[in-house]
């Protein structure tokens, strides 16, 4: 029944694939990455989109790629595939800021519960791009993130599609022009 729903769905659904490491690495080696992905009869049917999620040295996660490469293959990420349904363009192929100014309270969400129950107007869906993914605290899916503290990774995932969408798609300015201006507001304010 999955099977046929993914496949109605067709190409417009997008299935999960993930970049970790790979439990078979013997102890003391080098740790090698596996790809993790669905299975065939699911994937022939659906588009794979990235989901990892990298954090920075503190731990926090303030960066999304719109493209990852595997082996010789690139993927889009779920926020690339998204903004590309939606018709938007990210500013870089490489990584960028996910702008955390959006406010996450104003992303709908809704209980997979009171959607499968009927108790959710499938009007709500209506052309939209919807992501599906855990957010009970209890099912581990919480990401370190500026701002929030800590947010479901679907949400975060949304807030690097939104910010792709809504041009916030923040880039980092390189270390010269950054110093050039603090020179001159040292000089000016001595």
């Amino acid at each position: 029944a999955l099977e046929a729903q993914i496949a109605r769905g067709g190409k417009r659904v997008v299935l999960p694939i993930f970049m970790q490491f790979d439990p078979k690495s013997s102890f003391g080696e080098e740790p090698r990455l596996s790809l993790t992905q669905p299975l065939r009869r699911f994937s022939r049917h659906s588009r794979l989109a990235f989901v990892n999620m990298r954090p920075e040295p503190d731990g926090l996660v303030r960066r999304m790629a719109s493209r990852e490469d595997w082996n010789d293959a690139k993927f889009p990420t779920l926020a690339g595939i998204l903004a590309e349904y939606s018709g938007a363009k990210p500013k870089t192929t490489g990584l960028y800021g996910i702008d955390f100014g959006i406010r996450s309270e104003t992303i709908p969400r809704f209980s997979f519960a009171d959607v499968f129950h009927g108790q959710v107007s499938p009007e709500k869906f209506k052309g939209k791009l919807v992501i599906v993914g855990a957010s009970a605290a209890e099912l581990g899916d919480r990401i370190a993130v500026p701002v929030y503290r800590a947010l479901p990774g679907p949400l975060v995932q949304a807030l690097a599609y939104e910010s792709i969408a809504q041009s916030r798609d923040l880039t980092r300015l390189s270390t010269f022009p950054i110093l050039f201006v603090a020179f001159i507001l040292a000089v000016w304010a001595g």
